[in-house]
């Protein structure tokens, strides 16, 4: 009837339209408080907040103004304008927080939004969960879309998937992977696992267990491989165990490589070391290139110590002592004056200024090629 409470205790049928201007209750021990609040099927429902709406389900509480809940179990929503769309024990308990389902998800910053997953926490002013288990975006705009136990711990900070992963440097991303962790602003780690960015926009794309810690450096992937503090603009493409620690140093691949030399490259190998200014090792093992802008192409136990020393690859060679010094290869060559060459051969040595051995054995600058320019032929 017009005006007055109406309560059917038997099934009743509206031919016509329902309207109110109060509220409306509906369902079986539902609880109806509010003004102009709506309960429209479920037991055991209450709402208290004015313009509130709970759609259906069991236990449900909306509690603040211009709430709704669509239905679903045990789910609360007690900040002005919250949405609960259903699941069972999720809460919104800010301005304009949203949970869309799921099961024990809790909306905590204001415009934040849980699409779904389980046990699943959006603390930050508008932040995200998109689903997953054990979720944790606490700050503003930070995004969590999926995975298990991960964290988008600063502002815009994102985890895309995976486990265990954490960005908690100021828009950084991890895309996915296992146990990754961004801790400085801009870093990104793309997936592998164990990986760490401490670096200012520094990046590792894959791979275990790299540390990116020079701003702007790179890790591509690998396992093990690490740039260092002062190792700005660095790169290391892959391997394992290398540590590329010069300003714009880089390392392509291979074992234990270390290229400390501001501008110097390691291409490959195992055990070498490129740290003089530009220097570069392209092969081999146990190379040094230590002068400015010596190079090494290969073999093994080479040093190239004097500025624009060369040794293309032998054993136990050295190019150092004067400057542009080359050794082309064989065994335990020495070529220590400046312009001094040695094409290869064993045990030979030059000491001359231009000096130039071509080949053969224990040849020496001391009792054959002493002179400026002295060449010995083999």
């Amino acid at each position: 009837s017009p005006l007055k409470n109406n309560h059917f205790r038997f099934t009743q049928t509206i031919a016509a339209d329902l309207s109110a201007t109060g509220k409306i209750t509906i369902g079986t021990l539902n609880t109806n408080t509010g003004t102009a609040a709506t309960v429209t099927g479920g037991t055991t429902n209450c709402v208290t907040g004015n313009c509130a709406f709970i759609g259906a389900g069991n236990s449900n509480t909306a509690s603040a103004n211009n709430v709704f809940i669509g239905g679903g179990n045990s789910n609360t929503a007690s900040g002005v304008c919250a949405v609960v769309g259903g699941g069972h024990d999720n809460t919104a308990s800010s301005t304009c927080t949203t949970v869309g389902g799921g099961r024990s998800n809790t909306s905590g910053g204001t415009t934040a939004t849980v699409a779904g997953g389980m046990l699943n926490v959006a603390d930050g002013a508008r932040a995200f969960i998109g689903g997953g288990v054990c979720n944790y975006s606490p700050a503003t705009d930070s995004t969590v879309v999926g995975g298990a136990c991960l964290s988008a711990a600063a502002v815009e900070g994102f985890a895309g998937g995976g486990r265990l992963n954490a960005a908690c440097g100021v828009q950084s991303t991890v895309v996915g992977g296992l146990s990754n962790l961004a801790t400085s602003a801009n870093a990104f780690i793309g997936g592998g696992g164990i990986n760490a960015v401490h670096g200012l926009s520094a990046a590792t794309v894959g791979g275990c267990l790299n540390i990116a810690c020079g701003n702007l450096s790179v890790i591509g992937g690998g396992g093990s491989n690490k740039t260092t503090a002062p190792a700005v603009y660095s790169a290391i493409a892959g391997g394992r165990c290398n540590i590329a620690s010069g300003l714009s140093a880089f390392i392509g691949a291979g074992r234990s490589n270390t290229a400390s030399g501001e501008g110097s490259a390691i291409v490959g190998g195992t055990c070498s070391v490129a740290s003089g200014y530009k220097s570069a090792v392209v092969g081999g093992h146990t190379n040094s290139a230590s002068g400015t802008h010596s190079f090494i192409g290969g073999g093994c136990n080479n040093t190239a110590s004097g500025q624009y020393g060369t040794i293309a690859g032998g054993c136990n060679n050295t190019a150092g002592g004067g400057n542009c010094t080359v050794v082309g290869g064989g065994a335990s060559n020495a070529a220590a004056g400046n312009c001094a060459t040695i094409a290869g051969g064993y045990n030979n040595s030059v000491t001359a200024v231009e000096g130039a051995i071509g080949g053969g054995n224990t040849n020496g600058s001391t009792s054959l090629a002493t002179g400026l320019m002295g060449a010995i032929g083999g």
